[in-house]
């Protein structure tokens, strides 16, 4: 997760920008400086990640982001939930190799069946010539050999609100303590499929590390769970309990506490979103 967005001033001088809507530049300064956003401003973005945010509805988040298509500010894969905002990279250039490196990675990420990966592209070769041509090259030889029904990988990602590039094995914890949380987790949100991946597992240990015990983080588990607008009771129907959400930052981790101890004093109480 990113510490910080840059935004640069001219952004407000943009008459590109003055053309959108209030929600269509609130939407735009969100992806530029959103925890989710890449090096690379090529990332999965699940309309609930915003809904829950920016406290939004779906069908205005749908809305403000037809609004960015429209004036060519980003594109959105409606199928996969892959964004890219157009021109991200000119202004926020790749500066050394081990950043090269990093935007490497990023873009391997992004799936070859995913509509904005030959925008990103393009962009990558106009405004970042510390990216290795070849790999552009490459990349545009496999995707004239794409079909749509390769979409339907990423439909099914989104259901499972997971981004598994690859078939991943279970990484072994040296902290019994993550294992715990991480089955905790799998066993209420019903994810019996659900494996200790490399990214759940740095999850867990960054919410140990900020000081949070073991039984903090199941509460949160099991506040997620109480919460009817995470459970599949909002515009989209969708479930919304990851863990790359409720252990996002303290913020989250402190809210599904929170509804998990309302729960305990008011087990009745029907409960908003986090």
């Amino acid at each position: 997760m990113r510490d910080y967005g840059k935004i640069q001033t001219s952004f407000w001088a943009s008459e590109d920008i003055k053309k959108l809507s209030d929600d269509g530049r609130m939407l735009a300064l969100y992806l530029l400086s959103s925890p989710h956003t890449t090096q690379i401003g090529c990332f999965r973005l699940p309309d609930g990640y915003v809904c829950d945010d920016l406290s939004w509805t779906q069908g205005r988040v749908s809305k403000g982001f037809k609004d960015l298509c429209d004036k060519g500010f980003a594109t959105r894969d409606e199928a996969s939930k892959w964004v890219v905002i157009h021109h991200f990279t000119k202004w926020n250039e790749i500066e050394n190799p081990n950043q090269a490196k990093a935007a490497i990675k990023l873009f391997e990420q992004v799936p070859d069946s995913s509509l904005v990966k030959p925008m990103l592209a393009r962009s990558l070769r106009e405004f970042s010539p510390r990216f290795p041509v070849e790999i552009l090259n490459s990349f545009e030889g496999v995707s004239k050999g794409l079909h749509k029904p390769f979409l339907n990988q990423e439909q099914e990602q989104e259901k499972e609100q997971e981004q598994n590039i690859k078939p991943l094995s279970p990484v072994p914890s040296d902290r019994p303590e993550c294992q715990e949380v991480f089955d905790h987790w799998r066993k209420e949100m019903n994810h019996e499929k659900a494996i200790l991946d490399p990214k759940r597992l740095k999850l867990i240990k960054q919410a140990l590390a900020m000081g949070y015990t073991v039984d903090d983080l199941r509460a949160a588990i099991d506040g997620c769970k109480l919460s009817p607008y995470h459970q599949g009771q909002n515009d989209s129907k969708s479930k919304y309990d990851g863990l790359d959400l409720i252990l996002r930052d303290a913020g989250k981790i402190d809210k599904f506490m929170a509804i998990s101890r309302e729960a305990t004093v008011s087990p009745k109480r029907e409960f908003v979103h986090a």
